[in-house]
């Protein structure tokens, strides 16, 4: 109950300053628009490309340091080491991502599928899902809290789920077996 009134809560917050910012620059109505995050998502993904270009390049010194390119896909080890170069720092800075949160937890939330691996589109949908979170540090908590949730509620429905196939497997097996012994009763009535 107390997260659904923080939710709540925070809802109406961003409601009504959404609603002042649109009376004080209606020029910033474009900048919500489907077509203006797609943009946003082309202008940061050139920005991880090229992130990642000066980190391999700057890698290339050393042979045992990763290199990074844009058909990459890594884990949150992979993640970890590209938030110690000062290129990816200062990207989080220019999109204005806070790193408040532990690696493990910003990871866990720009990781939307779930699946321990980033590539480039996860990456930039993820840093536009929480940009602005450094001047709203409360709503990247409740982001990963939301994700949190979620994550509990797919292993909750995928255990229900397996459980839902072993009952029903277990009760066709008695309605086969059922029906097997009263099949022979009626072929032996009829014999």
């Amino acid at each position: 109950m107390a997260l659904l009134n923080l939710v709540t809560a925070v809802i109406c917050q961003k409601l009504i300053s959404t609603a002042s910012s649109f009376e004080a620059a209606p020029q910033n109505f474009e900048a919500n628009t489907p077509g203006a995050f797609k943009k946003d998502c082309e202008i940061l993904r050139d920005d991880l490309r090229q992130a990642f270009e000066d980190i391999s390049r700057d890698n290339e010194r050393d042979a045992s340091a990763r290199r990074f390119t844009e058909f990459d896909r890594f884990g949150f080890q992979g993640f970890a080491e590209l938030l110690e170069h000062s290129q990816m720092q200062n990207l989080f800075d220019a999109w204005e991502v806070s790193t408040d949160l532990k690696k493990k937890q910003l990871f866990e939330l720009l990781d939307r599928r779930q699946n321990g691996l980033l590539d480039l589109e996860d990456l930039a949908q993820g840093i536009l899902r929480v940009r602005g979170s450094t001047n709203r540090c409360h709503s990247l908590l409740l982001q990963k809290d939301l994700m949190s949730c979620n994550r509990e509620e797919v292993k909750s429905i995928g255990k229900l789920e397996k459980e839902f196939i072993a009952k029903a497997k277990a009760d066709f097996s008695k309605v086969e077996a059922n029906f097997a012994h009263q099949l022979n009763g009626l072929e032996a009535f009829v014999e």
